[in-house]
């Protein structure tokens, strides 16, 4: 006997999975521990393994519950970590801030760039695919992710990530002025 999936089942989950993101963005740490690499080594990392390896050195006992609780995408569907994007000055010179994205409704993280193309301050929002690109605020550095509806279309091809976060983008442009 075959077991389908009926649409009805699938905006349930859809909706627990909203639900477990809201719950893990008020308690998710990957910005606290990007905060202490870069207060540890200066500068901002270029991945997210790069974080984990700098704290699993520094503390191997935690270095578990950090990449479950913390680093996990609840929506990809391969159980990868979520994508860590840096944000270059305009000379590719340094990183200066990042965000934070999550595979979205489709399970898997369409946004993927070789090290040749890179993220700057006028540009990341036209590059990256978002299904919510209207929910960050310039003036806050505040993503609001609402609770989108169950879209069959998108899960099928969503070809799209869902913003989780950007780090004081704000800011950062206000102190290259």
């Amino acid at each position: 006997m075959l077991l389908s999936c009926s649409s009805d089942n699938k905006q349930k989950l859809y909706e627990e999975k909203m639900d477990k993101l809201q719950e893990l963005l008020s308690v998710w740490r990957y910005n606290d521990l990007i905060d202490y690499f870069k207060e540890t080594y200066g500068r901002f990392p270029d991945s997210l393994n790069e974080v984990y390896l700098a704290y699993k050195q520094s503390y191997p006992e935690d270095i578990e519950i950090i990449e479950l609780r913390h680093f996990m995408d609840i929506f990809n569907k391969k159980g990868r970590w979520i994508g860590y994007f840096p944000i270059y000055n305009s000379d590719d010179s340094e990183i200066i801030s990042y965000i934070i994205l999550s595979a979205g409704i489709d399970g898997k993280l369409d946004n993927v760039f070789d090290s040749s193309d890179k993220l700057h301050l006028d540009d990341w929002k036209q590059k990256l695919h978002l299904y919510n690109p209207d929910e960050f605020d310039d003036g806050t550095n505040k993503v609001c992710v609402e609770e989108r509806p169950y879209s069959a279309r998108e899960e099928k091809s969503g070809n799209k990530d869902l913003l989780l976060y950007v780090h004081h983008l704000f800011n950062t442009r206000m102190k290259l002025k």
